[in-house]
């Protein structure tokens, strides 16, 4: 219902596209990830809209492979029909950064670079080091982890706005049903949403999902304006940031 109410899947995959579904896996935390079955339904989606599903991750801690298998991604999503990968056994390639204010270049993958379709499907989480983790810092799990490295050294807020200017999944859907709060990406505490959110503009849809953790731990959402990836990422033109230029459609569920 979420990617109904924006369109559809129809609106960007079509009959022989290639679809990658990037879940934010960073470890073998069942909480730190989003849940299979949020996974699977985008992967139904997406099959059911003529694509062919790859669900990929490069994560920043340990075996990417063991970590999708654990959290029961790896299953739930072949089940719905999608390959699953490990994207450090993948080819890199390298990719300029035309628009880049500290990145001029970036490794990636050869399954990211040749995709038709990128879909971020991240949990709502709080990130000590970025303040949140949502979209626009889920694509690090498309770059491998020396380069998650390299982000962390020169500048990470401007690195992840950077690598959102050539690296931009065309649909984000977050998974809110449980979201991460005070702290994370691990060890935060979990609190019960019971939502899920879904927008082609990834810098919109991480504005408006982290006021509504903001809300959720009762902290003012004026704070989200500081956020420094998300500002950085507006002002590079990857989406907006401005809550007066973005719609939100409201459904509630019975």
């Amino acid at each position: 219902r979420a990617v109904d109410s924006i369109g559809g899947m129809g609106k960007i995959v079509s009959s022989g596209k290639t679809v990658v579904v990037k879940p934010a896996i960073l470890t073998s935390d069942k909480n730190c990830a989003p849940d299979p079955r949020v996974v699977a339904a985008v992967v139904k989606l997406a099959r059911e809209a003529g694509g062919t599903v790859i669900v990929a991750e490069s994560s920043g801690n340990g075996s990417s492979a063991y970590n999708l298998n654990y959290v029961g991604i790896t299953s739930a999503a072949e089940a719905a029909g999608a390959q699953v990968k490990d994207l450090h056994a993948d080819k890199e390639v390298w990719m300029e950064v035309p628009k880049g204010v500290k990145l001029r270049d970036v490794k990636t993958y050869s399954t990211i670079y040749k995709c038709d379709v990128l879909i971020s499907v991240p949990r709502l989480k709080r990130h000590g080091s970025s303040t949140v983790t949502i979209s626009l810092k889920n694509m690090m799990g498309t770059v491998p982890p020396k380069e998650m490295d390299r982000f962390h050294n020169v500048d990470l807020s401007q690195c992840i706005a950077d690598l959102n200017t050539v690296i931009k999944p065309d649909l984000t859907v977050v998974d809110a049903t449980y979201a991460m709060t005070k702290s994370g990406p691990t060890g935060g505490v979990m609190v019960e949403m019971n939502t899920i959110m879904a927008a082609g503009d990834p810098v919109a849809i991480d504005t408006i999902a982290a006021q509504k953790l903001y809300e959720l731990e009762g902290a003012p959402v004026s704070g989200v304006v500081g956020i420094k990836h998300i500002s950085a990422a507006a002002s590079l033109g990857v989406g907006t940031n401005d809550p007066s230029k973005i719609k939100i459609i409201e459904e509630k569920l019975s």
